[in-house]
């Protein structure tokens, strides 16, 4: 039985473990709501540059490069931080299961890893990474690993990479992330016939001041880098999420410990309390008693 000091003790204990939750939790809620914003800013320009590449399809037809090499470009989004659940091994397990229902040989991958703990669960995955980078810190950060990202994939594609895809996970609108494959390049060919087939809102149709094929490849880049950033975004907002939800279930443990605690201080400062009353009460009837003696 942990008596009265082992029981403050314990009590402090939890007492500053729930300091560091909550701190953690509200830094996660910060990053998470930061990134939300940026995620919804980022899919409001991936839809004007979809209605540029629809007015460039109504000035002449544009031919989609649908890749057909063999090796195929894998940018896979873990976390860079503990304490947010099993995202790492999902994402992989996700993106591996994809990869292999597709019939992509493992010797065709081409693979760039983002997330330090990603990097410590690739092997038992037996996947072999050619980069190993860290996951930005902050919004501000996540335009310069964009770039560092395209430079990668332009190496690729200059060695006859076909097709680029990124596997990472997203929480847009759910509370829970969940992981998904997202197609950075080339640009669909379903997609262009769709905005080409697409009615335009008024009667004017806006005029290129250059040639359609031009401004299609000036497009289509940019569709590129703003895919790559909401997946980036994606997986930052995933690890936040997952390490509020784990903060906000670990405060409430925590909560029901120090209720248990306190309860438990409680019963046994009243215990010493009584046997004090006690000790007090028997010493004072054995000097009554002995002064009845005495007389």
């Amino acid at each position: 039985m942990p008596t009265e000091q082992q029981i403050t003790r314990s009590i402090t204990a939890a007492e500053d473990l729930e300091s560091v939750v909550s701190t953690m939790k509200g830094l996660s809620a910060a990053s998470l709501r930061q990134y939300e914003l940026t995620r919804s800013a980022a899919e409001r320009y991936i839809t004007n540059l979809e209605r540029g590449l629809e007015v460039v399809l109504r000035h002449g037809e544009i031919g989609s490069d649908e890749g057909g090499a063999d090796s195929i470009g894998v940018v896979l989004l873990g976390t860079e931080q503990g304490m947010c659940g099993p995202l790492n091994r999902r994402v992989l397990d996700h993106a591996k299961g994809w990869l292999e229902d597709m019939g992509h040989d493992p010797a065709t991958w081409r693979v760039l890893a983002i997330g330090t703990r990603l990097g410590d669960e690739l092997a038992s995955h037996r996947i072999r990474a050619e980069r190993l980078l860290t996951q930005p810190s902050s919004v501000t950060g996540v335009h310069d690993r964009v770039m560092e990202i395209l430079l990668l994939i332009d190496g690729w594609r200059a060695a006859g990479v076909g097709e680029v895809v990124a596997f990472h996970h997203t929480r847009f609108e759910q509370v829970r992330a969940d992981p998904v494959t997202r197609h950075i390049l080339p640009v669909e060919a379903g997609l262009l016939h769709r905005l080409r087939d697409r009615e335009w809102p008024t009667r004017m149709i806006p005029q290129l001041a250059t040639g359609p094929r031009e401004v299609f490849a000036a497009l289509t880049r940019q569709l590129v880098v703003g895919r790559l950033f909401v997946a980036l975004v994606d997986a930052l907002a995933s690890e936040h999420g997952e390490r509020l939800i784990a903060m906000q279930s670990a405060e409430a443990n925590i909560e029901e410990r120090l209720e248990e605690l306190r309860a438990a201080h409680r019963r046994e400062r009243q215990s010493a309390i009584t046997s004090e009353l006690l000790d007090i009460i028997s010493g004072y009837e054995i000097m009554t008693q002995h002064g009845s003696t005495s007389d």
